[in-house]
């Protein structure tokens, strides 16, 4: 106890040092990288330009941190954990095997004329050649473009038309829950009449037919005739590594773009400092690496601090509910990262996740996305957790590139709602719509002020959008987009996105506020909550409800629900209606699409960009609710 007593206070030591000169703490973490030429320059960004620049005298290289240096420090230590959908199939990938399919795989890309700036598309299913190609690029300076597996052919397509890819990685035909995905096909459909794509890299793991087309190169037969051996190109530190496309509410994707250097550095620095990592934890991540989420953490920053992985195919809820729990208990793993809707979904269904499994191999438990609501925040300690891991609830974006609001480990306080205080480093502030301070308790705008080595450097092909979008409100601050408001102990807590402010004759609730109050409710499993206009308030609430089980007196619940709110928040918190539905529009990644429910309550057909939305047939589901 004394021992972990002493790391605690010599983490707060750091973590105090960190606030008061952050370019020496960040200038202490660049000597835990490999670099072909050491920075000297540690920070020379201005945000009034914008100018992203972190360690921009460096050069080095993402694959020779992620695989290289621990192929030859730790060659037998397992690298990769992989498990199919079903969990009949399982894989392990030491780090000089890792090391070997990187390096085969960039001399591919190299053969097919791949030179260092190409961007390559990524369109794969969660198997560890998702992760041989990423970093194949990474390694011969490609910058990679990773598109989430369940995205249909007309999203695919814009990512691969905006990003000007000229080869697409893919696989002949994916399985999730059981069920095919077709990808060769919709990659044809995609590329049909793209005069840019030169190659189509297939990879046929499954040994199944798929629709031919005259730019097919066979993944297979190529790695049996190339080299294992690759140098790593040395990159300059502001490189572009990869564009990652996020939705918008107009119906073009915005290519947020990431360096080499800074996203190496940040990557590698949250999840060590992040998850407490020590050199023997398995960890897992359960997102997909379509998302930030999946390429921070579950690829670069443990492979960067030579971690075990757990990779899995499919989802938390197949073959059942304890797919989850049975992974845990046989892979022993010790750092569990995931989302609301998994947390959530797991207690609706909880005696199938828990009853066969102990899970005693934990110590830590993270949440991403979505804020985490008090039922499901002690659920998941209590429950899942057996009372003895720390809940690391997180905030960042994709264009933080990694944590940028957490509880910390070292000084965990258990406080279900709040994503804790900046990560190391980082300075983050709440200003109201004056670009003025607020006080403690009062909800504002949430602003990171200073740059960070993690942040994105510009949209792919628009900086003048990357300004605008993220640096015209106040100068010299990043504007997050998200609402917050700082309690007594400093401690973070997210109300919801700006423009999900709900302005009820001049009280303005945030979504989120709403939503964390209605989900405290016992019969109620998950909601949402928007702002429709009124010309007489202002705005009115609705509220979409999706409950834990079905109730015979729905009209006697809405009005509890209606009188329950008030009584959380106040009588300005009225509810105007409340509709019962199976499930919420969602963005894969778990994030509720409130500006589609708007849109459907208002009687508009357009939906904007919807190529992230998880199940379209929710949208039927709601219409005929209303």
């Amino acid at each position: 106890m004394k021992s972990l007593n002493l790391i605690a206070e010599n983490m707060k030591k750091i973590y105090e040092g960190s606030k008061k000169n952050p370019e020496e703490f960040w200038k202490k973490q660049v000597e835990k990288i490999k670099w072909f030429k050491k920075p000297e320059i540690i920070n020379s960004s201005d945000f009034n330009i914008p100018k992203i620049e972190w360690f921009k005298d460096g050069e080095l290289n993402i694959a020779e941190n992620c695989v290289d240096i621990w192929a030859e420090k730790t060659p037998n230590k397992k690298a990769i954990i992989w498990e199919n959908d079903n969990l009949t199939e399982s894989e392990i990938i030491t780090y000089k095997q890792l090391q070997e399919k990187v390096n085969k795989t960039a001399n591919i890309l190299k053969e097919l004329k791949v030179k260092k700036g190409d961007v390559i598309v990524i369109y794969l299913p969660l198997i560890p050649e998702a992760i041989y190609s990423m970093l194949a690029c990474v390694k011969i300076g490609a910058i990679h473009s990773v598109i989430f597996g369940g995205f249909s052919s007309d999203a695919l397509k814009k990512r691969v038309d905006n990003s000007e890819s000229k080869l697409i990685i893919t696989v002949s035909t994916g399985i999730r829950s059981g069920k095919i995905t077709n990808f060769k096909e919709n990659v044809n459909k995609a590329v049909d009449g793209n005069k840019i794509i030169e190659n189509i890299l297939v990879i046929n793991k499954n040994k199944s037919k798929y629709p031919e087309n005259s730019k097919d190169v066979d993944y297979e037969k190529k790695m049996e005739n190339v080299s294992s051996k690759c140098e790593s190109e040395s990159m300059n530190s502001l490189d572009p590594s990869f564009i990652l496309y996020t939705s918008g509410s107009t119906g073009e994707p915005k290519g947020v773009v990431h360096s080499t250097g800074g996203y190496l550095v940040y990557a590698k620095t949250t999840f060590e400092k992040m998850f407490n990592y020590q050199l023997d934890d398995i960890s897992w991540c359960t997102a997909d690496i379509g998302w930030i989420t999946g390429h921070t953490y579950l690829v670069y920053g443990p492979l960067s601090n030579g971690a075990t992985i757990l990779m899995h195919e499919g989802t938390p809820f197949y073959p059942d509910y304890s797919t989850h729990s049975k992974l845990i208990d046989k892979h022993n793993i010790n750092i569990y990262y995931t989302t609301p809707t998994v947390i959530r979904a797991l207690i609706k269904k909880e005696k199938e996740a828990l009853d066969n499994s102990k899970r005693k191999s934990l110590k830590i438990l993270g949440s991403v996305g979505e804020p985490l609501n008090e039922k499901a925040y002690k659920w998941y300690f209590n429950k899942f957790g057996g009372e003895k891991c720390p809940i690391i609830d997180t905030w960042w974006q994709t264009e933080t590139g990694g944590t940028i609001l957490t509880p910390q480990y070292f000084d965990f306080n258990k406080k279900p709602e709040f994503v804790g205080k900046p990560f190391f480093g980082v300075n983050v502030l709440i200003k109201n719509e004056k670009g003025e301070n607020v006080e403690v308790n009062e909800k504002g705008n949430l602003y990171i002020v200073d740059s960070w080595p993690g942040q994105s450097i510009t949209i792919f092909k628009n900086h003048e959008r990357f300004k605008k979008e993220y640096f015209s409100k106040i100068p010299e601050a990043y504007l997050t987009g998200d609402s917050a408001f700082q309690d007594e102990d400093g401690d973070f807590r997210i109300v919801g996105r700006i423009d999900d402010v709900i302005n009820v004759s001049g009280h303005r609730f945030g979504s989120a506020e709403i939503e964390s109050n209605l989900n405290s409710n016992k019969d109620i499993l998950e909601s949402a909550a928007i702002g429709i206009p009124d010309e007489l308030t202002g705005e009115k609430i609705y509220a979409f409800v999706v409950l834990k089980n079905k109730i015979e007196n729905e009209k006697s619940l809405k009005k509890i629900i209606k009188n329950y709110l008030k009584e959380k928040i106040g009588r300005f918190a009225s509810i105007q209606k409340v509709f019962f539905v199976d499930d919420l529009p969602k963005t894969r990644s778990g994030k509720i699409m409130r500006r589609i429910l708007k849109k459907i309550v208002m009687g508009e057909s357009d939906f904007g960009d919807t190529s992230t939305l998880l199940n379209r047939k929710v949208l039927d589901d709601i219409k005929n609710k209303i």
